[in-house]
This record gives structure tokens, sequence and C-alpha cells, in this order.
């Protein structure tokens, strides 16, 4: 019984903690810049040091560690610029977001056109979201505003839509364990 009402209370504090951000994120979209360029930033520095770790204590077993080790330098030095260069990971943020969208476009395009060399049903569908992928990546890299708004705006749903769900779990919770 004890457990129930400790796990109604953290499922409840955390549901309402996504929904703050949530709103947070979709009320601001400089916020959610700042807070995603710092976590980009610590995740790159953690990476970075893994990697150059990997290489100093599995060099002899890593095919190519020479290039682990560079990755884990560069790494390291984006992640440290990222972290003591607030405006720089600010803006690269929307970089980032506008390339992978412009990248998985390309990749899904590409992708399209030899599922129609095979004779595959749906090709078409693929190619279509793709050719509207580039076109979004294209246009968030020439519009970081535009690509700041829309990081925002899926981040806030989605953590709003999480948020919602974890309440739930908390209210729903004494049902489920019977």
């Amino acid at each position: 019984m004890k457990h129930r009402t400790l796990y109604r209370v953290l499922w409840c504090l955390a549901g309402i903690l996504l929904v703050v951000m949530g709103v947070l994120f979709l009320s601001s979209p400089t916020t959610t810049m700042v807070t995603l360029s710092a976590l980009l930033a610590v995740v790159m520095l953690v990476d970075g040091i893994i990697d150059m770790a990997t290489y100093f204590t599995a060099k002899d077993f890593v095919y190519g560690a020479g290039w682990v080790l560079l990755d884990g330098v560069l790494t390291t030095i984006a992640g440290l610029f990222l972290l003591f260069n607030r405006t720089a990971a600010v803006l690269a943020v929307p970089i980032l977001f506008s390339l992978w969208i412009l990248t998985t476009g390309i990749t899904h395009t590409v992708r399209a056109f030899g599922l129609r060399r095979l004779g595959s049903f749906g090709w078409g569908w693929l190619c279509t979201l793709g050719v509207l992928e580039i076109l979004a990546g294209v246009l968030t890299l020439f519009e970081p505003i535009t690509a700041m708004v829309a990081i925002s705006v899926i981040l806030g749903v989605v953590l709003l839509l999480k948020g919602v769900s974890t309440t739930l779990n908390a209210i729903f919770l004494p049902r489920w364990m019977d």
C-alpha cells in the first residue's frame, strides 16, 4: 500500500513537471533552444570523453582506434565550445535540426526510388514524404526562427502528452495494481 501511494505521488509530480515544461517550451522558443543547447553540449562532451577513454583502454582491440580518438577529441572540443559559448550553442540547435530533417528527406527519397525499382507498393508515399522533408529541411535551414518554433512546438506537444499520460498513470494506478 505504501508503494502504491509513493508511485502515485511521484507520477503526479513527474506529470506536472512535464506539463509545465511542455507549456514553457510551447510559449518560449528561446527557452527551448537554451535548454536543448545545454543538453547538446553536455551530451557531446560526455560522448567525446567516452570515445577518448575507449581509445586509451582498448586501442589494441578497436579497429580504426585512431579515428575513434580523433572523433573523441573533436567532439570534446565542440562540446566545450558549446558549453562555454551559449550563443553559438543556441544557434547550433536549429541548424542541426534542419540538417537532420534534410538528410532524412534525402535518404527517404533515395530509398523510395530503390523501392520503385524493386516494384514495391507504396514507394510514392515514401518519395512524397522525402521531398516534403527536404523542403522542410531547406526552409528551416534558411529560416532558423522557423526551426526554433518547430522544435519548440514539437517538444512542447510531446512533453504535454507525456505529462498527461504520466498523470493518468498516477490516477489509475490503484486499479492496475489490484
